[in-house]
């Protein structure tokens, strides 16, 4: 499970999650097996890892045979190269289907874009495009996480009929495995500050027919959560707190809708 669960400190058996990242696909495996805590730890005293002026590329529409080496040929115009890294399912080792590839300067990524996309490469057409920095080893648990959405909530403890706020939902990564466990009893609260990806959650969700999904745009300039009192069973908090100014007013509003026995 990618959480650690720590007891408030308010006078309260309420639990709070906290989520963090992984390095790279061993670094997750050995956290798996129960180095959680010190790898939590060491993550909070090495910070970001992003670089000035560097860009990050996204290289879809890999053949499954295609392999880091095939990538950094296809990019030997544009070395040195910083990262090359075909994704990879962390439990089978198969590939995804695409790569990340971290070229030194904003100028060598616009030069691999304007060679590479759309050209072919093991009988299939490529794309290239920029994307945002992630740690080396974060897509693989990405990939993860998405495929045992379902798994992790579960163990986490979201179960039928439960009422739950995802707290910055995103593109609903976390919402609908959400809502497809706590069932027609349940509900679940998808509150997101962007348009763009709550427009997501509500797309998919009418295609999965979740009518216990309610969306709410929330204001990012306030921190008040328009909630009853102790009305909710599960919180999830989600690579977010590192955008909150104020993480103690926020944390004392989720205190606040959150029931004695919540996670």
């Amino acid at each position: 499970m990618s959480a650690l669960n720590y007891n408030a400190d308010l006078n309260t058996s309420k639990k709070l999650t906290t989520d963090y990242r992984f390095e790279s696909a061993q670094d997750l495996r050995s956290a798996r097996s129960g180095g959680w805590e010190g790898w939590f730890e060491q993550r909070l005293r090495k910070g970001s890892p992003a670089e000035e002026h560097t860009m990050q590329l996204h290289v879809g529409g890999l053949s499954e045979d295609t392999t880091d080496a095939d990538i950094e040929k296809a990019f030997s115009a544009v070395r040195p190269l910083q990262l090359v890294e075909v994704v990879r399912d962390i439990e089978s080792g198969r590939s995804k289907g695409f790569a990340v590839v971290k070229v030194p300067t904003e100028e060598k990524g616009a030069e691999a874009i304007r060679s590479l996309n759309g050209t072919t490469l093991r009988g299939r057409t490529i794309s290239v495009r920029k994307m945002p920095e992630t740690l080396p080893g974060e897509m693989e648990f990405r990939e993860w996480r998405n495929d045992h959405a379902l798994e992790v909530l579960a163990h986490v403890g979201v179960s039928e009929g439960q009422t739950v706020l995802d707290y910055g939902c995103g593109p609903g990564t976390f919402t609908i495995p959400c809502a497809r466990i706590v069932g027609r009893k349940g509900r679940v609260y998808a509150f997101e500050v962007r348009p763009g990806p709550l427009e997501e959650v509500k797309e998919k969700a009418k295609e999965a027919a979740l009518a216990n999904v309610i969306p709410v745009l929330s204001d990012g300039s306030k921190l008040e959560i328009d909630l009853p009192d102790e009305s909710v069973d599960v919180i999830l908090v989600y690579d977010v707190m590192h955008e909150i100014e104020d993480r103690s007013k926020l944390l004392r509003e989720l205190h606040r809708i959150l029931k004695g026995d919540g996670i």
